[in-house]
């Protein structure tokens, strides 16, 4: 067999097991009681992908997929630049660089060596996957009572879980409303999926999940074409809706009289901050940054230095100064706050400056098409989701996030095998006129 051909089956299994990892890391540690160390094995993994694509022949990606490659390596330049002028530790650089760039390394990666037949592969697995996690949740749920924001499924039980829970299904859910709407599936599967999410959501208290989830139904039913599925979406959408609202506040009482948009914009800009301590909230980090730290025109263009303000709960050398001492301002708990404070304006331009570029890729894309379209439909909804993502907590910084990354690479993985075919085609037709 070709060594270039073994070479690129190596890395695609790789890239598979950084996909797949997410879904297991949880059980691993709380079920199998492995360290939770064991997460940095991906990062290992990442670097083995990030050399191989350094220095092996790169495949046909588009133009497009190389704007993108020259976006991230912008966004490293400038990182690189700002933290020198804010030099502190070249470890809190290099940990910095780490918890952002790994996941643009997966994204180039998917591009790289995946292909649309594998697309496919890995979607089936999503879906099986997805059925052991409502499985898992229910158990949870009812047999051990686990509620709230400790309600994970299969992303373990451990505070915070509902971060990886909300990816997980807002992936899901999205993938099956835009089968259905293209008549790739029935209507008893995209009930099942978005209804199982709806009840997930009500049982861990995941509010944020009801804003997504209307988000996702208004996106599908306008990028997809004209079809009365569509007026069966929105009918059903809305009763979910109701039923999944319904059964959040017979849970949670206190909640009764706070679900309306005004009650939730005024808990996300409330001065008393998350947790109403005092602390960073979602549209308030801007003006409290500044205010604390960002004091001049410089530091709020720049900010302090990728790393600065970083910390790690598994290595106390890697948590800076600066989180051991404002880290009750919680601003490690949204991806906005902690990009702003260490990269300024010009990096929240950058690093949200990424999803944007996907998404009008996406949509430029879109136009035409009849094959994989629920794909690059997909990077569509989800590439604008990242960014609500990014505004709600900090999720895209952890490892939940290569589930997110893997799918803004879709239309660029199909349009690399597109130029592929053309290419192939291109050969056998001049093969036959020499031959002729």
């Amino acid at each position: 067999m070709n060594s270039n051909v073994k070479f690129r089956r190596q890395n695609k299994k790789i890239v598979y097991f950084v996909f797949l990892f997410p879904f297991f890391f949880s059980g691993l540690i709380e079920v199998f009681h492995f360290p939770s160390v064991v997460k940095y094995v991906v990062d290992v993994c990442v670097c083995i992908l990030l050399l191989t694509m350094m220095f092996k022949r790169r495949p046909h990606i588009s133009l497009e997929g190389n704007i993108m490659k020259y976006w991230i390596l912008v966004f490293a330049v400038y990182v690189s630049c700002n933290y020198i002028v804010n030099y502190q530790s070249p470890i809190y650089f290099l940990w910095g660089v780490r918890n952002y760039f790994r996941f643009y390394i997966f994204f180039m990666a998917c591009i790289y060596y995946l292909h649309t037949k594998d697309l496919t592969k890995l979607f089936q697995m999503m879906s099986m996957i997805y059925y052991v996690h409502v499985f898992v949740v229910l158990v949870q749920y009812f047999v051990l009572n686990i509620d709230q924001d400790n309600l994970g499924g299969i992303f373990g039980t451990q505070s915070g879980c509902n971060g990886w829970l909300n990816i997980f299904q807002v992936i899901i859910v999205t993938y099956s409303i835009l089968r259905y709407l293209n008549k790739e599936s029935s209507i008893g599967i995209c009930i099942l999926d978005c209804g199982s999410a709806l009840v997930i959501a009500a049982l861990s208290e995941l509010k944020f999940f009801y804003i997504e989830f209307i988000f996702i139904v208004v996106m599908a039913v306008l990028i997809t074409d004209f079809s009365w599925k569509k007026v069966i979406i929105i009918i059903g959408a809305g009763i979910g809706m109701v039923l999944s609202v319904m059964i959040l506040v017979r849970i949670f009482p206190y909640w009764a009289d706070k679900m309306s948009f005004k009650s939730i914009l005024d808990m996300a800009s409330s001065e008393k901050g998350y947790t109403l301590t005092g602390d960073m909230n979602r549209l308030t980090f801007f003006s409290r940054s500044r205010k604390l730290f960002l004091k001049t025109p410089v530091k709020t263009m720049f900010g302090l230095g990728i790393g600065n303000c970083d910390y790690s709960d598994s290595f106390l050398f890697l948590t800076t100064p600066f989180y051991q001492k404002y880290n009750l301002l919680h601003y490690t708990w949204l991806s906005t706050a902690f990009m702003f404070l260490e990269n300024g304006i010009f990096g929240l331009i950058l690093y949200f400056g990424f999803f944007v570029a996907a998404a009008v890729h996406a949509f430029l894309y879109a136009k035409g098409r009849k094959r994989n379209k629920t794909y690059v439909q997909l990077t569509q909804i989800i590439s604008i989701v990242s960014i609500l993502i990014g505004i709600y907590n900090a999720s895209l910084r952890i490892e939940c996030a290569y589930m997110l990354f893997f799918t803004l690479a879709l239309p660029y993985i199909i349009r690399k095998d597109e130029i592929l075919d053309k290419k192939i085609i291109k050969f056998q037709m001049d093969q036959r006129i020499i031959d002729g």
